[in-house]
């Protein structure tokens, strides 16, 4: 017979595993997208493929499973999406599911070149996107559920810091115990001199645009 101290440790163990599984984030797929450039420049698409490429980087942790760029691609040739421009929101979510994704990272950008005596400046938006229920991700604030945009701007030159906070928000949105800084995810984001990260994402933009990776993965691992 189970003494009434065993049976009442039992029940307190019981309780704090239950606590624990219903605090802890469930494990989610996710697919990011290029983000569209909304500038009308074409000379600056290479930044909605850098976007694409950092982000499934740096959200890559313990629960979250992140589809990289080229699983991305051969779906769309197997749905026969084209490569060459941006999907639908009703393609995306369809892309979405084809790879199992419950979560979608789609965003826009906006940049201003630079003048005279100014610096380019790039203005971004990113979204998430709940797959199977096909909305934006929200959160509870004062009894309503908000969805908030993430948006950023600054120069062109700190891109790789800015796509360090997004990454950041996007994983603190999900869960507020992350047990990462916005500091640490910044720094993880500038692992590649900002000359060099650039110069990659414009030398390989056809060969990427053709579902090519292995000459950009061959030029970044040179750098």
């Amino acid at each position: 017979m189970i003494k009434k101290s065993s049976l009442f440790a039992i029940i307190l163990l019981l309780g704090a595993v239950i606590a624990s599984a219903q605090t802890a984030p469930a494990t989610d797929v996710v697919m990011v997208l290029p983000f569209e450039n909304t500038s009308g420049k074409g000379e600056f698409n290479w930044v909605g493929e850098s976007f694409a490429d950092s982000l499934s980087d740096l959200l890559r942790m313990p629960t979250l499973t992140v589809l990289s760029n080229e699983e991305r691609k051969i779906l769309q040739q197997r749905l026969r999406i084209p490569l060459t421009t941006l999907p639908s929101r009703a393609a995306s979510l369809k892309l979405a599911r084809e790879g199992n994704a419950t979560l979608l990272i789609s965003g826009r950008y906006n940049i201003v070149p630079a003048g005279a005596e100014t610096a380019a400046t790039i203005n971004v938006t990113a979204k998430m996107i709940r797959v199977n229920e096909g909305r934006f991700m929200s959160e509870l604030i004062d009894g309503k559920q908000v969805t908030r945009d993430i948006t950023l701007n600054d120069a062109l030159g700190n891109l790789q810091t800015i796509q360090g906070q997004i990454a950041y928000q996007i994983l603190y949105q999900r869960d507020k115990a992350l047990p990462y800084s916005q500091n640490q995810m910044i720094e993880a984001a500038n692992k590649v001199p900002a000359r060099a990260f650039r110069g990659v994402y414009q030398r390989s933009a056809d060969a990427i645009g053709r579902g090519s990776r292995r000459l950009f993965q061959e030029r970044l691992a040179a750098v």
